[in-house]
């Protein structure tokens, strides 16, 4: 997990139920804002967000 911390910076996941969320509508309010739809930066996106989600409920069973 340290990477993802390290590589996201600010946005770095900290208790999935939480910051996962946050992580991901800063995101979205951030291209929404610059309205960029780069091909490239959506597919990292997703793949941490996939990431997140396994985590998310790994760590949360009852989810």
């Amino acid at each position: 997990m340290s990477r993802l911390s390290y590589r996201y910076g600010e946005g770095e996941i900290l208790g999935f139920k939480s910051g996962c969320w946050m992580w991901m509508k800063r995101v979205m309010l951030e291209r929404w804002r610059l309205k960029e739809f780069k091909k490239e930066r959506l597919k990292q996106e997703q793949e941490v967000w996939f990431q997140c989600g396994v985590i998310s409920s790994l760590q949360n069973p009852n989810k």
